[in-house]
């Protein structure tokens, strides 16, 4: 009997290096790469959350550039490559014109040049009636060149008649060539 104890703790001791070896060698390493899928998984479902909140979010933001486009209108088109200075004049001229204001003097002043922009001010003076001037100034704003008022003055004449002389500065813009 002893001979065949002496077997069955050799059997006994080979199943438990061969369970080790098992354990060291398979399991574990197994089990280590099981944990890094988990938690690329983890990884993966957080992202896949904040991506699909943020798509939610998404057609509010699109309301809102929309809105903020059809506010402001597209910058890039409204400021010109070039200076088309006498185009402008012309137009502000015309706009004068079709408000049938008087003693019209539209006069460009010295250039300001800015990192990406450059400036013009132009002095613009003429008479007419309040609401005649306001007309002009609407005439201006839908313009297809942004037009900055940086100051106007307003004066009634002596007579009192409701005509108003109209001092003003505006400011136009083009894109530098820097």
């Amino acid at each position: 009997m002893k001979k065949l104890e002496r077997k069955q703790l050799y059997i006994g001791g080979a199943a438990i290096v061969l369970i080790a070896a098992f354990s060291l060698l398979l399991y574990r390493p197994l089990h280590g790469k099981i944990l890094q899928v988990r938690n690329a998984k983890a990884q993966q479902i957080a992202v896949e959350k904040d991506a699909f909140s943020k798509k939610q979010n998404l057609p509010i933001m699109r309301e809102k550039l929309s809105q903020a486009k059809k506010e402001t209108g597209e910058f890039s088109e409204r400021i010109p490559a070039d200076r088309q200075l006498g185009q402008l004049l012309q137009s502000i001229a015309e706009a004068m014109n079709s408000q049938h204001l008087k003693d019209q003097v539209v006069a460009p002043g010295s250039e300001v040049s800015l990192e990406k922009l450059n400036c013009i001010p132009v002095r613009m003076q003429c008479s007419g009636t309040m609401k005649q001037i306001f007309a002009f100034f609407r005439t201006l704003e839908g313009l297809e060149r942004i037009i900055k008022i940086e100051q106007v003055q307003l004066k009634n004449n002596a007579d009192l008649s409701g005509v108003v002389s109209m001092n003003a500065i505006a400011s136009v813009y083009y894109q530098g060539s820097k």
